[in-house]
């Protein structure tokens, strides 16, 4: 092999390796001008021209092009072992190359990164920074050297690169790719983090959502309002799936014509979250801005009707957008050591993105729903399951449509209770506080409001459980037998109040007391329900002891045959329940040690088979799990491997 090896160039190996590499990891390199330099690889860069995609040469093309800057009439080089010849068509002292070969001709990009003249060069950089709202540190790092001199060719990718990975120029091109029929994957969520980072800012160690709104967000959002208050407003609007969010935005800094325009906007073509967000300012803000309250009316109403069971809801659009932005996420490891706060931040905000290029283009929800299920929906669930350690009182399934327009309409009924003295001359204020049957208030319930949203999961609840249902609950728990109702008020309890360890104890004392047997269990979704919810309890009060009896009561209900507890089902509940654990080792040992039990019990070859897809792509997701469940995995493999 050395030999072999031996026969090839540094710059060869390097190439290959970078070729076969994760696409984040290929994608750091090649962004890294040192290493570029390094080995040689400007020569290895081809450029994609045209409708007719044709490929030339980086190195050759921007030669050509420094060539007709220094004042040749023309410049040529080979395209595919032919004679093209590039020169300058434009008029009136204007730059406008042409690549030409035969009857092929290609308009080219002006390159004025390249020129000799400092003047253009930095106009250049004022023009990008208003197409795309290049961040203020980009612009401070390569305005000095355009001031000082034209960029290399590594130089020159690095900078299209900065400013093709800014949130306005990726929803550009999101916008042409479907409009080209295109949809792919890989250029709705873009697989760098550093975009993430120009989208929701960097993480700067906050704890908390409140305490990121105020550190990073609201920096963020002055310099998105000075670049321009209407474009960097309705940019700043897709970060607001949090209320404090909302609050971060300078609304005061912003123009009547421009608020007034984007609140239009927003009620024509905006996305779910940025409309939430835009009620929440706009409560506040109407006393002084009346002209937006017929915008307000329209969105409430939008939110109110949108049925979620619909084939075009925009709420089921919203949900399969950010299941599939959060598990390629997820999956690529983009935003790995950030908290789960952060990386749904930026998976929400990504997903209201896609959905404002998406919408008015006539997607269609349903394929479109399939296709992110397809893709993330395994991954997504696995992630958030596994999130739980960390920050464990928002369950993942409360990103189903019908979750998400309870946690939205709850935004909006908060916000018009703060500001009810602005609302109660308007519509607004019977449309969410009325007593009429279609009000907001009477589509939701009291307690909902007090249920964490997807960025709150690692909040304490400090609601004490009401003294009426602390009575109901010892009732139903101390009751002579179980039956699916025994657990309803312990379950509900769980996402609005605080429960105290003596609240767990009666449910761990009533299984072992009834021998883990429920009685009248109508159906096995009745069942899955119950076992999927005391997991869940036992994660959100830290409940180890309730953890083990859930292991219990799931063991005795897969063997039982009237009753079918799928292997899928099990791992997601022992998912659940082993976020009873904080620390990371411990966390994995449970896992670990409950899969290998199921893994050894009795399956079918069907079971088995999918145990092994979904064990495997827990651990591709969580490599910290691969020494904890080694055995569960031999096992199934041994197993999977001897049967017909």
């Amino acid at each position: 092999m050395k030999n072999q090896l031996n026969n090839f160039t540094a710059t060869e190996i390097v190439t290959a390796v970078v070729n076969h590499s994760h696409p984040s990891i290929r994608q750091a390199l090649l962004n890294d001008p040192k290493f570029i330099d390094e080995y040689n690889l400007h020569s290895n860069a081809t450029v994609v021209l045209g409708a007719q995609k044709v490929r030339v040469s980086r190195n050759r093309l921007f030669n050509a092009v420094r060539e007709l800057y220094s004042g040749s009439e023309k410049a040529t080089l080979t395209v595919d072992g032919e004679l093209c010849t590039v020169h300058n068509v434009g008029k009136e002292g204007n730059t406008q190359f042409l690549l030409e070969r035969g009857e092929m001709k290609i308009e080219l990009p002006s390159f004025q990164a390249l020129s000799p003249d400092s003047e253009t060069r930095l106009k250049f950089l004022e023009d990008i920074v208003q197409w795309v709202g290049f961040p203020f540190e980009l612009n401070n790092k390569w305005k000095g050297t355009l001031k000082e001199r034209p960029l290399s060719d590594s130089e020159l990718d690095e900078f299209n690169h900065d400013h093709q990975h800014t949130p306005i120029a990726w929803a550009r091109a999101i916008a042409k790719d479907v409009e080209l029929g295109g949809g792919q994957v890989a250029v709705l969520v873009p697989a760098e983090r550093r975009y993430f980072e120009r989208l929701v800012g960097s993480y700067d160690q906050s704890s908390s959502i409140g305490e990121y709104a105020e550190n990073v967000c609201s920096s963020k959002f002055s310099e998105l309002v000075t670049w321009s208050n209407l474009e960097g407003f309705l940019e700043s609007l897709m970060l607001c799936s949090h209320g404090l969010v909302s609050e971060s935005i300078p609304v005061a800094r912003i123009g009547k014509d421009d608020l007034l325009s984007a609140y239009e906007w927003l009620d024509e073509q905006g996305d779910i979250v940025s409309q939430v967000g835009a009620l929440e300012i706009g409560f506040r803000i109407l006393p002084d801005n009346p002209e937006i309250l017929p915008s307000l009316v329209s969105m409430v109403k939008q939110i109110r009707d949108d049925d979620p069971d619909s084939g075009e809801s925009g709420l089921k659009l919203i949900s399969a957008l950010i299941i599939l932005v959060d598990g390629l996420i997820a999956k690529n490891r983009i935003l790995c050591g950030a908290p789960p706060f952060y990386r749904r931040l930026a998976s929400i905000s990504q997903a209201s993105l896609i959905y404002r290029e998406l919408r008015p283009r006539g997607v269609v929800v349903e394929e479109f729903l399939n296709l992110s299920h397809k893709i993330s929906g395994r991954i997504f669930l696995y992630q958030n399951l596994a999130d739980l350690r960390l920050e464990p009182r928002w369950n993942p399934f409360g990103v189903e449509p019908n979750q998400l327009k309870v946690e939205f309409l709850d935004r909006i009924i908060s916000a018009c209770t703060k500001y009810v003295k602005h609302l109660k001359d308007t519509d607004i204020h019977d449309l969410v506080l009325g007593d009429s049957e279609d009000s907001l208030t009477h589509l939701t319930s009291v307690f909902t409001s007090w249920r964490p949203g997807p960025l709150e999961g690692q909040e304490e609840n400090a609601k004490e459980v009401p003294t009426e249902l602390l009575e109901n609950l010892e009732t139903q728990l101390g009751a002579g037998e179980l039956d699916g109702s025994s657990f309803f008020v312990l379950l509900s309890s769980a996402y609005f109040f605080r429960l105290e360890h003596k609240n767990i104890e009666l449910a761990v004392d009533a299984l072992k007391r009834c021998k883990y047997h429920l009685n009248r269990i109508k159906s096995d979704g009745e069942l899955l329900f119950i076992l999927r919810g005391l997991a869940f309890v036992s994660a959100v009060s830290r409940s180890k002891s309730l953890a083990s009896e859930v292991r219990v009561l799931v063991r005795k209900y897969r063997k039982d045959p009237n009753h079918n507890v799928p292997i899928s089902e099990a791992i997601q509940i022992c998912l659940f329940s082993a976020a009873n654990l904080k620390d990371e080792q411990d966390w994995s040992e449970f896992v670990g040690d409950w899969l290998t039990e199921l893994a050894f019990s009795e399956l079918t070859i069907d079971e088995a088979n999918i145990f092994v897809g979904e064990l495997r792509s827990l651990l591709r997701l969580i490599p910290s799990l691969t020494y904890s469940c080694g055995r569960a995995e031999a096992a199934l493999i041994s197993f999977v491997g001897r049967k017909p």
